[in-house]
């Protein structure tokens, strides 16, 4: 610190805490009570505040911010799971499910082998992916749109197969399957669309992992516990209608619980 004294009307500049009486001055005004003001018209101001008035609401602030991380993250791997399991859920019905169907029906091999061609759309879902990124349906968005229309028309296609007879109406009973091939390769164009736009870089590798586990479990629910359900209820179509279930379940979580992403195109790197 320095201070300006005035001589002979120049001015110099000299250290303040070089005079001695100063220093002592100074040190005397620092005490608790003492009234004379600092030299040099500074007035030493003391105030306490305690440390943890800041700290306590740094600590407040990062932790809400912690909770709402924690909560949102949690909120897209939920989705994340819904979303894989639905995925799921169709395609052992159009495959092992339906061909064990067929064989309690008394369906010959060769017509069991041609009801294993329902499984194509899987493989050229390619080319009708660009359109469902093209269009977007309207209220719900693009994505929320596609995946609420095809999980609640999988579910109608599927409450539909129950009602049908594989002997004595083989056609209808092929269109839908065939419907429900297309319908469940669709969703799985979008589902792989949502999760991209929703999971930010880092956490992709745990959403894919998500929804593996998701995708799996649901094929064990309509590949294998179906079976069992059919055995014990003596009922292919009754296991079909609470399939059909299932699938309006999780377009509900669709429709109400999904988080929304942003319809608007983006660039690729």
């Amino acid at each position: 610190r320095a201070g300006i004294a005035v001589r002979a009307g120049r001015a110099r500049t000299r250290p303040i805490w070089d005079n001695r009486r100063l220093r002592r001055r100074c040190r005397l005004a620092l005490r608790p009570g003492f009234p004379a003001p600092c030299p040099h018209g500074v007035r030493v101001v003391s105030v306490s505040v305690p440390f943890f008035v800041t700290s306590s609401a740094n600590s407040s602030t990062a932790s809400t911010a912690s909770a709402s991380l924690h909560w949102a993250r949690s909120w897209r791997l939920f989705a994340i799971l819904v979303l894989g399991f639905a995925s799921g859920l169709p395609l052992a019905l159009t495959g092992q499910a339906m061909q064990a169907w067929l064989t309690v029906d008394g369906i010959d091999l060769a017509t069991i082998g041609f009801f294993g061609l329902v499984g194509v759309p899987y493989t050229f879902k390619f080319l009708w992916a660009p359109l469902m990124d093209r269009f977007e349906p309207p209220l719900l968005g693009r994505r929320r749109g596609w995946l609420v229309l095809t999980q609640f028309a999988l579910a109608g296609l599927l409450w539909w197969m129950s009602s049908l007879s594989p002997a004595s109406t083989p056609k209808l009973f092929a269109l839908a399957a065939v419907l429900v091939a297309f319908l469940s390769a669709s969703q799985d164009v979008v589902v792989d669309a949502y999760r991209t736009d929703l999971l930010p870089e880092h956490e992709r590798g745990l959403g894919a992992s998500v929804h593996v586990f998701a995708y799996r479990l649901a094929m064990i629910l309509s590949g294998g516990i179906a079976l069992i359900w059919a055995g014990q209820w003596q009922s292919w179509p009754q296991v079909y209608k609470v399939m059909a279930i299932i699938m309006a379940g999780c377009a509900l979580v669709s429709l109400l619980a999904l988080p929304r992403v942003s319809a608007a195109f983006k660039a690729l790197d």
